[in-house]
């Protein structure tokens, strides 16, 4: 399965937005157009920091290991043999193993990406048919509904991207080697991210200190 990563619009403006603005400022500052202050540094790096934990770092990535879902301070990668099942709720949910593992970045409400108008048009079409009509669905449209969602797509489309890899999983996993490092991870797996809680730790040592 090709490697796709996931995650919505709106998450990602608001990121790239705060990150321009900080970015203008420590510019702007030693460019000399601005006055330097320390202060001022400080928020900057500050939302640097925010903008990448809370809006650029979170995705969710679905390759040949499964479906890893990347939050703010914590990594979890669910296996395709330990993955149940799929869903939308006001966020994209995976359940795994009794468990329900819930995605930061990607929104229940988000806009409809171009799938879902797709499948929407197509559930139109249907409703007008007459009960002896026949729909004609051509080639090129059954080989979209395979195609992967794409950026900004809602939690919807992502979650039945996730069921038809869930339902096309290999039967029996083949043995762990380096040719095959895809199939390292048989069981779910949390992880805290390091790098993150550095930054965020010096974050706090720097609001104490200075802000």
């Amino acid at each position: 399965m090709e490697r796709q990563s996931f995650r919505q619009w709106g998450q990602l403006m608001v990121g790239i937005t705060l990150a321009a603005v900080a970015f203008a400022v420590l510019w702007s500052m030693a460019g000399g157009w601005n006055t330097p202050s320390t202060t001022t540094t400080a928020w900057c790096i500050a939302a640097l920091v925010v903008s990448y934990a809370g809006f650029l770092r979170p995705c969710v990535v679905v390759d040949d290991r499964g479906v890893q879902i990347r939050n703010i301070l914590r990594d979890t990668t669910v296996p395709w043999n330990e993955i149940d099942a799929a869903r939308s709720s006001w966020s994209l949910i995976v359940d795994a193993a009794g468990t329900s593992y819930t995605s930061w970045a990607i929104s229940g409400t988000a806009s409809p990406g171009r799938d879902a108008l797709r499948r929407r048009q197509e559930s139109s079409a249907a409703t007008t048919l007459g009960p002896h009509d026949v729909m004609v669905v051509d080639a090129s449209a059954v080989e979209a509904g395979l195609r992967p969602p794409t950026w900004g797509a809602s939690a919807a489309a992502i979650a039945a991207w996730i069921e038809r890899g869930r339902d096309h999983r290999p039967t029996s996993l083949k043995p762990v080697s380096e040719e095959h490092p895809q199939l390292a991870t048989t069981h779910t797996d949390m992880a805290w991210a390091p790098t993150l809680l550095l930054l965020l730790g010096a974050l706090a040592v720097m609001a104490v200190t200075v802000l």
